[in-house]
């Protein structure tokens, strides 16, 4: 009886040394015991998130964003400034830069925009900008000395529709795209301008 419970005890003891070092393991290689803790909260379930130290542009010929998990989730970050990306299968992807300080926590929240929004903007300003380059060809290209053709019948309604195509497409692409609220300080502000990925 002693025996099976020393046993017992044993196996106990390995089990939760494995799951500790898992939880190790799993640890993102970024993240820093004593860093400012930021939370990551997302307005859709499954939104994964990636975390790169520096300015790093989206989707770099060198891959150095590192996947610390899916939102929401707290991780501790050295102080310095970072790039995040966020991906999940129903919205836009997302992309922006922030900073962090020493012992001031912040709060970021993605608010995934709709993929399928995004993709109709895309394609309707792709037809809009189509449409305007026919109409220009048609106005000054095709028989611009031939008094009997009336190009500007032709030419007026593709510049029209295609105006109003891009406008519509361009306000798709807006309410589609993925956006990030955290708080930018103004010299954040200052050198980054606007950061959202479209």
């Amino acid at each position: 009886m002693k025996r099976l419970g020393s046993f017992g005890a044993a196996l106990g003891l390995g089990v939760a040394l494995c799951a500790t070092a898992n939880f190790a393991a799993a640890a993102p290689k970024i993240e820093d015991p004593n860093g400012t803790p930021v939370r990551i909260s997302a307005s859709t379930i499954n939104t994964t998130v990636f975390i790169a130290k520096g300015d790093v542009p989206s989707d770099p010929l060198i891959d150095t964003y590192e996947r610390v998990g899916i939102a929401p989730l707290t991780i501790k970050l050295a102080p310095g400034n970072y790039s995040i990306e966020s991906s999940t299968p129903t919205a836009s992807m997302g992309y922006t830069r922030f900073g962090v300080e020493q012992n001031k926590p912040i709060d970021i929240e993605v608010r995934n925009g709709d993929a399928m929004v995004r993709t109709f903007g895309d394609l309707l300003v792709a037809l809009g900008v189509t449409s305007i380059v026919l109409g220009v060809l048609t106005a000054t290209a095709l028989a611009p000395h031939d008094s009997t053709y009336n190009r500007w019948a032709i030419s007026l309604p593709l510049l029209g529709v295609g105006a109003g195509s891009s406008v519509v497409g361009i306000g798709m692409i807006a309410a589609g795209s993925t956006t990030f609220k955290m708080p930018v300080s103004a010299e954040q502000a200052r050198l980054w301008g606007v950061t959202l990925r479209f």
